[in-house]
């Protein structure tokens, strides 16, 4: 079954980083756990691909700068509450 976020393909041209760099574009101060990774792999919020056997999960870099940028919208939002 192929996830519905990840591509056979990967574009050339669309930056990708591993797991544990995505935790890092996250959150560097407190970055989460790789599985909060996956998590939101898994639940679409950020894109990505798995490498062809156990090489593991790529997240492409600008999904993880449109979540914090949501996420620092939402702070926003609330702050001003």
């Amino acid at each position: 079954m192929v996830h519905p976020t990840s591509t056979t393909a990967r574009p050339l041209s669309r930056p990708s980083c591993n797991v544990e760099q995505a935790r890092h574009l996250l959150c560097a101060e407190a970055p989460p756990s790789r599985q909060h990774i996956y998590n939101l792999f898994n639940r679409g919020t950020v894109e990505g691909f798995f490498l062809g056997n156990g090489r593991g999960l790529r997240i492409y870099t600008d999904s993880i700068e449109a979540l914090r940028i949501r996420q620092s919208g939402d702070t926003l939002i609330a702050a001003n509450s």
